[in-house]
């Protein structure tokens, strides 16, 4: 319930065209919100990855509000809602782990409380200036996945997921998923066969 009350309804819906809605007015209802609740937990704690979470549609979404050219197009990829709900739900899991094992680098700031990317970008600069103040050789490496989630190992991003506590069905069921993805792609013309 608490996952999809603050969930936002202009999201786009996936291939199956289910509407975070659904879920939405279901937690209305006790009964419906247990019962959905148990729809998306047995997936995870099963590692079967549904037919229809398998199911991906590719759009293309403006970089710029105000901005036609193709270039200044963003590709992404639609998830079903509740698999999205479900990846963001492990997400939240592995990190909280993290967190509480203490197994984070101390330059990992993304997703994390009371760490902002403001204090980062401003510890990179001091830690440059120290090094130019102390004449001193350094190299910096941006390994960020921005744009490049596609491109993740899936057996070491598995590895490192069981790692940080994520249960094995669950990381299967997440893997699964990707793995056997039809993709369409959707235009203003409507869903490719």
């Amino acid at each position: 319930i608490s996952s999809w009350r603050y969930s936002r309804e202009h999201t786009a819906p996936g291939h199956s065209g289910l509407h975070p809605a659904h879920w939405k007015i279901s937690c209305q209802d006790p009964y419906l919100a247990s019962m959905d609740a148990s729809w998306a937990n047995y997936p995870l704690v099963s590692g079967y990855a549904p037919e229809r979470w398998r199911h991906g549609v590719d759009i293309l979404i403006p970089k710029k509000v105000d901005s036609d050219k193709v270039e200044d197009l963003r590709p992404i990829l639609l998830f079903e809602v509740d698999c999205n709900m479900a990846n963001k739900r492990i997400g939240r899991v592995m990190m909280t782990m993290a967190e509480h094992n203490h197994s984070l680098s101390k330059e990992q700031y993304g997703s994390r409380k009371n760490h902002s990317s403001g204090i980062q970008a401003l510890n990179h600069c001091l830690a440059f200036d120290l090094l130019r103040l102390e004449r001193r050789n350094a190299v910096d490496t941006a390994v960020d996945l921005r744009s490049c989630y596609d491109l993740i190992a899936h057996a070491a991003a598995s590895l490192s997921m069981q790692r940080q506590g994520v249960p094995a069905p669950s990381v299967v069921c997440m893997f699964t998923t990707l793995q056997n993805m039809v993709h369409t792609v959707r235009t203003a013309f409507g869903e490719s066969t």
